[in-house]
C-alpha cells in the first residue's frame, strides 16, 4: 500500500478505489508511515506536483498555452473526451482515499501505549479524515457540475468511506451528498487534530482552511467566514512584509503557510512538475502569463507581485513574453532543478480572501474591506485603501486572481458562482472564448479506463 503511487499494474485490473485488505497496520509509527504515503501521493504530477494546479489556470484566461502540440494544449482547448483525459487525475485521488481509509480502518487495532502515543495517534487520524477529505472535494470539483448549479443535486462521484474488495463497483453519488460526506470529514479533522505547526503535514488549522474553502463552494458564507476569522485571529499565522515576498518563493514554510506540500531532491513531481512544465529554460516552456494577468497587475505599479514575474523566452527567440513567467515554482535556493518547490495549498493569503468573500456576501462591506485592506498593504503598499462602498464581487475576484495565479484556483473560481468565463488575451488560441456551469466542457469526462472496470454514467456531452 505504502508504495501503490508508484506501482499501477493492479490498477488496470481492479476499481480505483480497491486495495488489498491484508495491508494492515499496528503501531502508532506505521500509522505515520502510511500518511507519509498519502502525502507523496498528493505530490505526484496529475495531482498537486503539477496538472491539478496548472489545468485550472491554462482553462482560465490567466495563462496561455505557448503553441500547439505543448503539453497543456488539449487543456487549454478545451478538447477533452473520455480516451485522452489524463486518468491519473481520477487514480490520483482515489489512491490517497485508499491510504486515508486503511488507517481509519485499522484505528482500533493501533496498539498505543502512552498518552503521548493515545494523541499522535489522534492527530494521525483526523490527518486521515482531511486528506479523504480533500482528495473527494477535488474529485467532485474536475468531474462534477458546481454546488450551487443546482443545490447539489447532480451527479458527483463515488463515495469510498472504506476499504472496498477488488469486485466493487461503486456508483456515483449526488454532489450534495460528497459534500456532505467531505464537511463530516473535517468535522473529525477539527476535533482530532492538535493546532501545532507541523511543516509538512496537515494541522488543526489546516483543517479549517479546507472547511472554509469548501464552506464557500457550497455556499456557506457563514461558516466559510467563522472558519477563516478563527484561523486569522490565531496570530500562528501573519502576512509577510514585502520585502520578504520574493524570496519566500525559493525557501519553505514562510510566516503564511497553514500547509505546503514538501518536495525534496529525492521526493518531487519530477520532469511534470508544475515548474518544469512551466520553465521555458530549464523545463518545457509549455505556458506563460498572459497579456490579461499583465494588464491586472498595472492597477497598482508597486504591487510586488509583479517582481515575480520575469521574461519567458523558448530557443533564443520563438515566443519571448516580457514578464511571462511565474516566478512561483523557481526551484529551491541551491537546488538546481526546478521541479524541486515545496506547494502552498494553503495559505493565509487565501483565508483573507475567504473571509473578504464571505463577509461582503454575508452583508458586511465593511469586513469586507477591512480584509482586502490588510491583504493589499501587504502586497502594494502604496495601494489606496477600500472603504465599504468600493467593495463587490468583481474586485473581489480580481483580487484572488492577482493573489492566487499558479496555485490552482483561477478556473474554479471563474464557474462556481455560476458567472461566465471570458477568455481573451493576446495570441489567444484556446478556441472556447466563453463558458459557463451549463457547458458540458466545463467539467471533465470521466477517464475511459475508469469506465471500463466500474459501471458508472458519463457525464452528459462526453
Amino acid at each position: 500500500m505504502l508504495l501503490c503511487s508508484c506501482a499501477h499494474s493492479w490498477l488496470e485490473r481492479d476499481p480505483s478505489d480497491a486495495l488489498p485488505i491484508e495491508d494492515a497496520l499496528e503501531t502508532v509509527e506505521d500509522v505515520d508511515n502510511a500518511l507519509n504515503a498519502g502525502y507523496r501521493t498528493m505530490l505526484h504530477h496529475f495531482y498537486y506536483g503539477g496538472t491539478m494546479l496548472w489545468l485550472q489556470d491554462v482553462r482560465a484566461n490567466d495563462m496561455k498555452t505557448t503553441a500547439l502540440g505543448m503539453r497543456t494544449a488539449l487543456e487549454y482547448q478545451f478538447q477533452f473526451s473520455a480516451d485522452n483525459v489524463a486518468t491519473d487525475l481520477w487514480t490520483q485521488p482515489y489512491i490517497l482515499i485508499k491510504v486515508a481509509n486503511t488507517v481509519i480502518g485499522q484505528e482500533a487495532n493501533i496498539a498505543v501505549d502512552s498518552e503521548a502515543q493515545k494523541q499522535a495517534l489522534a492527530q494521525y487520524i483526523g490527518e486521515a479524515h482531511l486528506l479523504r477529505a480533500l482528495a473527494h472535494f477535488d474529485l467532485v470539483r474536475l468531474f462534477a457540475s458546481p454546488y450551487k448549479k443546482d443545490n447539489g443535486q447532480s451527479s458527483g462521484v463515488p463515495i469510498v468511506a472504506e476499504l472496498l474488495p477488488p469486485s466493487a463497483t461503486p456508483g456515483r453519488s449526488s454532489v450534495r451528498d460528497v459534500y456532505e460526506f467531505v464537511l463530516e470529514d473535517l468535522e473529525k479533522a477539527i476535533d482530532l487534530m492538535g493546532p501545532a505547526k507541523r511543516n509538512g503535514r496537515f494541522n488543526r488549522f489546516g483543517a479549517m482552511a479546507l472547511m472554509a474553502r469548501v464552506s464557500l463552494y457550497q455556499g456557506d458564507d457563514s461558516r466559510a467566514l467563522a472558519y477563516a476569522e478563527e484561523i486569522i485571529a490565531s496570530d500562528q499565522y501573519s502576512l509577510m512584509n514585502p520585502s520578504d515576498y520574493l524570496a519566500s518563493w525559493t525557501s519553505d514554510y514562510s510566516s503564511e503557510s497553514i500547509f505546503e506540500l514538501a518536495a525534496t531532491a529525492e521526493v518531487n513531481a519530477g520532469g511534470e512538475s508544475m515548474g518544469y512544465v512551466m520553465d521555458p529554460s530549464n523545463g518545457y516552456g509549455a505556458f506563460h502569463v498572459s497579456s490579461s494577468y499583465h494588464e491586472l497587475l498595472e492597477e497598482w505599479p508597486a504591487d510586488i507581485r509583479k517582481e515575480l514575474l520575469t521574461v519567458f523566452e523558448m530557443g533564443g527567440s520563438f515566443n519571448v513574453v516580457e514578464k511571462g513567467l511565474l516566478g512561483k515554482y523557481p526551484g529551491k535556493e541551491g537546488a538546481g532543478y526546478v521541479a524541486i518547490n515545496n506547494h502552498r495549498l494553503f495559505q493565509l493569503a487565501e483565508v483573507y480572501l475567504i473571509a473578504a468573500e464571505a463577509a461582503f456576501k454575508g452583508g458586511d462591506a465593511q469586513a469586507s474591506a477591512s480584509y482586502l485592506n490588510t491583504l493589499i498593504q501587504a502586497r502594494s503598499p502604496e495601494a489606496p485603501s477600500l472603504v465599504a462602498s468600493d467593495i463587490n464581487e468583481a474586485l473581489i475576484f480580481r483580487e484572488r486572481r492577482r493573489e492566487l495565479i499558479g496555485e490552482g484556483h483561477s478556473y474554479f473560481d471563474a464557474l462556481r458562482d455560476g458567472k461566465t468565463l471570458k477568455r481573451a488575451h493576446e495570441g489567444f488560441f484556446g478556441q472556447v472564448e466563453e463558458i459557463d456551469w451549463n457547458d458540458f466542457r466545463s467539467i471533465l469526462p470521466i477517464p475511459r479506463a475508469e469506465l471500463n472496470v466500474n459501471d458508472l454514467e458519463q457525464n452528459p456531452g462526453y
